[in-house]
């Protein structure tokens, strides 16, 4: 379409602007759009072409050719759905992409496609110019089709978003970042859930950001503020991010449901439709899961959450149905998936974008990513990240000034082909993956992947059916008489939509959902156990770990945040040999007061008994349970048996994948096994894994299935404040286990235990290990003890050594 007045206008003023410049290679485009739907007409400046020809080139092949007038204006009027690279003098000089209009896409804004578009709240400076940037980004991405985003809520070291009153309550400011980026995706029309990822300080246990605020009035407070200002601009809120993880959460189980049964009750008093998303889960975390099941936690949100980055195709599907299994949450959301596609340096100069290769190889995963998640089971799916640049292992949609790229068009195509993305089911078989979906046009899609060149694949239909590209093109179409035939190539995922289908499919959802139960809650009180002296807190089992005989303080605080008075019995229950003392108390708490309630907790003497974690459970009338799980520290517990795992440990050979830029790795005999020396040189990461490329006593693999848990006696002779150590191990089929982390942070020796039963599933260059995804000690063919620093540990620019000799690998059964 011809351009009106004002775009004629801000194109003279660009060419003015451009003459009295050195032109760069760089298309200009109309309001730095790289993006135009088929209704548009395709158009650009491109100076240093002025009199010559421009070409344009889709992914299929198909070449396009116009003249630049002598002031650089090229036009290709318009085109189809598709990604078009720019030639000019025989040079690449960019990309444009068509997509269809807005009105096209599905009309559906209950859309399971979703987008990170966190690049407006995830730590990006305060700055007012970037504001027109944001909006046009927007702009681009309703352009693609996008109608979910995901943003984070900056409720920590932003002076601009929250204030604390001096009552104690706290207040948004509405010009604030946060509020700005909100009302931009509001007038977007995009449904938006935030991430509250972290509180402030200040108010956290321990003054720690990946804490939750030490006093529930506090929480309280904060969630009345976020429902009251930010809760009109949301559709729900994420009550934090990957708690199994240390590197986002740093507290208990106990002490994260306590947070979001308070988060719930303020928020569902200021903003009822809200919908409250569970934290996310990066991994299956089975003893967290439980014990947040055991604090009664579904009751308190709408939508179950994990992330998942697994590879493409089986991994990532059977690895989101572990994750998501044992849940009984009747909607189930992904709000952070994506390509990882390992370290990339996007701060180096002159970087704008990924390598073509990198950037192919994401814009080609985008529509199985969505597929595999959807095809688990989840029923809204966001792909990490909008920007380039900001998480430095995953793929983005844009480059780094904002432009559309291949994977652009590629999500683009996803929202045109798979509309409403209601699951259907999969055909699959030895080397093709197919997941079928209602496309939200009253037709079927496919989205077709395979592994290898040249597969075959056929699909019984009937009637007019068309083949497109992962990028949005044409590539075949017709009429089906009872078959389809198609001839792929690997790697590169089609669309195929069909108007009747004829054939079977497979729903590859394992578990059938239970219905979403309600609370039985029926006054707005909350209960919380903490202990009161400091106690170890073991991450994977999601308990506190006691030695035989301890006795431990504990305090019992109940919140009434309703307007009425509490009056009830409460009883603390624990299984023997476990004791706790007392074991009830008569409760009364008036609205908007606390008590408090102290016991003894004793753990049992018995050198076996309660070396697995039992739950502590605070139960009353009509309230959710508070429940924490404590144990025997395995480290306290004498073995029944134990035996070395090796005759020789220095007969072993030991290898790590190093980056000679960042540290020098040694490995020599010690005076009984392996010594490594690892001297960090430049700044980066402090992350080093040496692993076993020979099996000690030349063993071809290990089979410790009899036994329960390995014991590494290390003699550290230097190492830096928050180094742990992480033991893990591949099995025969390539599937890879990570053990529990265990800080040896200090010179002299040290005793690693590590149960086989903490051992939980890596995604990363594993190979698939579905259905269950449980270690298997009989099937180990090589391990390593890797090493890191606490991210709370700022050492990334520290240069130090890490010297370390393993004086003995045991066996152990209890």
């Amino acid at each position: 379409m011809p351009l009106n007045p004002a775009m004629k206008l801000i194109f003279s003023l660009i060419i003015c602007l451009l003459a009295q410049l050195t032109f760069s290679d760089v298309p200009i485009f109309p309001d730095r759009m790289n993006v135009f739907t088929t209704e548009e007409n395709v158009q650009f400046i491109l100076p240093q072409a002025a009199g010559q020809k421009v070409s344009i080139c889709d992914s299929l092949g198909k070449t396009m050719d116009s003249i630049c007038d002598s002031s650089g204006k090229v036009e290709f009027g318009l085109l189809t759905t598709g990604c078009y690279r720019i030639k000019a003098n025989g040079k690449d000089v960019g990309c444009l992409v068509v997509t269809i209009p807005k009105s096209r896409y599905p009309n559906d804004t209950n859309t399971s496609i979703g987008l990170d578009y966190a690049m407006n709240t995830a730590g990006f400076p305060f700055d007012d110019k970037l504001i027109p940037e944001l909006k046009r980004a927007a702009s681009m991405a309703q352009k693609a089709g996008v109608k979910r985003v995901r943003e984070r809520l900056r409720t920590s070291g932003q002076k601009k978003e929250l204030i604390r009153n001096p009552d104690g309550s706290f207040s948004i400011d509405e010009q604030g970042w946060t509020s700005t980026c909100l009302k931009i995706n509001k007038a977007a029309g995009f449904s938006v859930c935030a991430v509250a990822q972290v509180s402030p300080p200040s108010i956290n246990i321990d003054r720690n950001p990946k804490k939750v605020p030490d006093s529930l009035k506090d929480t309280y407070a904060l969630y009345t503020a976020i429902g009251s200002a930010w809760g009109p601009l949301l559709e729900g809120i994420e009550l934090g991010n990957e708690i199994d993880l240390k590197t986002f959460y740093n507290g208990t189980a106990g002490e994260y449901a306590a947070y979001v049964k308070t988060a719930s009750f303020a928020l569902r008093s200021v903003n009822p439709s809200l919908l409250l998303v569970q934290s996310s889960f990066a991994r299956p975390a089975i003893n967290l899961k439980a014990a947040l099941a055991e604090n009664g936690l579904q009751n308190f949100c709408d939508i179950f959450n994990y992330h998942v980055y697994g590879e493409t195709g089986k991994n990532m599907n059977d690895y989101a149905s572990y994750i998501i299994s044992q849940e009984s949450y009747s909607r189930l959301w992904c709000t952070e998936t994506g390509k990882d596609i390992g370290i990339w340096d996007w701060n180096k100069a002159g970087i704008t974008d990924y390598p073509p290769e990198i950037s192919d190889s994401i814009a080609r995963s985008l529509g199985s990513i969505y597929a595999e998640n959807l095809a688990a089971g989840a029923e809204k799916v966001y792909y990490f990240y909008w920007r380039y640049g900001a998480e430095l292992s995953a793929g983005s949609i844009l480059d780094k000034n904002y432009m559309a790229t291949e994977r652009y068009a590629a999500l683009a195509s996803i929202n045109r082909m798979l509309g409403n993305a209601i699951y259907l089911g999969s055909k699959i078989d030895d080397t093709t993956r197919a997941h079928l979906f209602a496309d939200g046009h009253g037709k079927q899609t496919f989205l077709i992947y395979n592994d290898q060149d040249n597969a075959s694949f056929t699909i019984k239909a009937k009637g007019p059916w068309e083949l497109l590209r992962y990028t949005g093109e044409l590539i075949a179409n017709g009429e089906a008489d009872g078959e389809i035939r198609l001839s792929l190539n690997a790697k590169t995922p089609v669309y195929l939509r069909i108007s009747s289908l004829l054939d079977s499919f497979q729903d590859l959802r394992r578990q059938k959902i239970q219905k979403h139960v309600k609370s039985i809650q029926t006054q707005a009180v909350v209960m919380e156990l903490r202990p009161d002296t400091k106690v170890t807190y073991d991450n994977s089992l999601a308990a506190f770990l006691l030695s035989p005989g301890e006795e431990c303080p504990l305090t019992l605080s109940i919140h009434n945040f309703g307007n009425k008075t509490y009056k009830e019995h409460l009883s603390l229950r624990i299984p023997p040999p476990w004791k706790i003392s007392p074991d009830s108390i008569d409760a009364e708490i008036q609205a908007g007061d606390m008590i408090t309630v102290k016991a003894i907790i004793k753990a049992p003497s018995e050198r076996n008994s309660g070396r697995l974690q039992e739950s502590l459970r605070a139960e009353a009338s009509g309230l959710s349970p508070a429940a924490i799980r404590l144990g025997l520290a395995p480290e306290k517990i004498t073995a029944k048996q134990s035996q070395a795992a090796f005759r020789d440990l220095n007969s072993g050979s030991w290898t790590c994948a190093t980056n000679a830029s960042l540290f020098d790795f040694q490995v020599s005999k010690g005076q009984t096994g392996p010594r490594f020396r690892i001297n960090f040189k430049n700044s980066g990461s402090r992350m080093f894994w040496p692993v076993m490329s020979c099996l000690p006593d030349k063993m071809s693999s290990l089979n410790w299935g009899d036994w329960e848990a390995v014991k590494v006696r290390l003699l550290v002779h230097s190492t830096r404040p928050g180094t742990w150590f992480m033991l893990y191990a591949t099995e025969l089929k390539g599937a890879r286990y990570a053990s529990n982390r265990i800080n040896a942070d200090t010179p002299g020796e040290h005793e690693l235990i590590f149960p086989f039963s903490f051992f939980s599933y890596i995604t990363e260059n594993s190979a698939p290990d579905a259905p269950e995804f449980s270690f298997n000690p009989d099937q180990i063919k090589t391990f390593g003890l890797g090493s890191n620093n606490s991210n709370s540990m700022t050492v990334k620019d520290v240069n130090y050594t890490v010297d370390y000799e393993i004086m003995s690998i045991d066996l152990m059964k209890y």
